[in-house]
């Protein structure tokens, strides 16, 4: 009596069986022993619904052949199952079905996995599961490549020889780096020039190493913040910041740059301002010592409640100038003492108006961090 293999389904005739016949049985297996190492066959689907490959034993059948075509017998509407048996085996399957819809490839049980429409993919029933026949590759050369709704997992580094990639939509590059000329413009160098990347759309976490130079075109940031670290930002375009209203800063020459399309006036260079410079006048706090903090500003006022003592002021940088306000409250006839670094002409400090609300100055400028040169105006009105 014949057997059949647990995975192929081929014939095994008995002993003393098929006298005069077994040669035509044998050659049956030898066919379909090709069929599964090397054969290809058109399935359909045979309606709008999951259908599985036949199986017949030691007799040609569908799910023997290495190599199967999904075909349009039926339109899908939906992602359908093709049922393979549980015995294991490698199989190419090519997704040809009419629809535009997926198949998924499963046993009697266990786990799938789905062919896109229009794509092929080599797999294999381990006796389980249906998985992919391989896993890893230690090199891939291809012209081209698409990933689409996928990632690219476990990869340390990525070459990419072509001179010229292009991309479809947006590159997250998960906080690594781009390195080398990865993305240039027109002339291979390291730089954004006007027909390169116009719009950096996320951020790059670290810039290290170098310099990121934008050529005439420019750097439009609408999520919040482009931090650069220490590194250098270049540019003979236009740096575009903020969101709902744009602020632009451009090079104007050497030394000179402007914002809004206004000059801005740097502070290593001689200036002449067309326009009033102002200040304004920190109210100092009344009390017994008043203390002053010259770092916050130049021009201070203080009304007197009591006989005072102005102290030294703190943060003094030579070269700083400016004026105290003095005044008297209702009463009047208050006096003001000064700290040590107060220097006055002839070294006597001056007498305050006494009159009732009466207004004072004195002007100064730091000579040296413990010494202001002083001039006292007294009774203004």
């Amino acid at each position: 009596m014949s057997t059949y293999t647990s995975e192929l389904r081929l014939e095994k005739i008995g002993t003393g069986e098929q006298s005069g016949s077994w040669g035509t049985t044998t050659n049956t297996q030898y066919d379909i022993l090709e069929s599964a190492i090397s054969g290809t066959i058109n399935v359909a689907f045979a309606s709008n619904g999951n259908d599985a490959l036949t199986t017949a034993n030691g007799s040609d059948d569908e799910a023997r052949h290495m190599v199967i075509n999904l075909t349009g017998g039926s339109t899908l509407d939906a992602t359908r199952d093709m049922v393979v048996p549980t015995s294991a085996k490698l199989y190419i399957i090519r997704n040809g079905t009419t629809g535009g819809q997926s198949v998924r490839i499963i046993g009697a049980s266990g786990n799938g996995i789905t062919i896109p429409n229009g794509k092929t993919m080599f797999l294999r029933h381990d006796g389980t599961n249906v998985v992919d026949a391989s896993d890893y590759f230690t090199a891939i050369t291809t012209p081209s490549a698409t990933i689409t709704g996928g990632t690219i997992a476990g990869v340390a580094d990525i070459v990419v020889s072509d001179t010229s990639p292009q991309l479809g939509g947006n590159l997250d590059v998960n906080s690594k780096f781009i390195n080398g000329d990865l993305i240039s413009d027109t002339d291979s160098t390291d730089s954004f020039g006007s027909t390169g990347v116009r719009w950096l759309k996320g951020w790059f976490d670290t810039l290290t190493a170098g310099t990121l130079t934008i050529g005439a075109g420019s750097i439009v940031d609408s999520s919040g913040a482009i931090d650069f670290g220490d590194e250098v930002l270049k540019t003979t375009g236009t740096i575009e910041l903020g969101h709902a209203t744009d602020t632009t800063i451009a090079r104007v020459s050497a030394g000179v740059v402007s914002v809004e399309g206004d000059t801005v006036s740097l502070l290593a260079t001689a200036q002449t301002f067309s326009k009033a410079q102002s200040g304004s006048i920190t109210a100092l706090s009344d009390g017994a010592n008043i203390s002053v903090d010259l770092s916050t500003n130049n021009h201070f006022s203080v009304t007197l409640g009591g006989n005072r003592t102005l102290d030294n002021p703190t943060n003094i940088v030579a070269g700083t100038s400016g004026s105290f306000f003095i005044t008297q409250d209702g009463t009047g006839s208050r006096t003001l003492a000064y700290g040590s670094h107060f220097d006055f002409a002839g070294g006597t400090a001056p007498t305050l108006s006494t009159a009732a609300s009466a207004v004072d100055r004195i002007d100064y400028i730091a000579r040296t961090t413990s010494s202001l040169h002083c001039v006292f105006t007294g009774a203004l009105s």
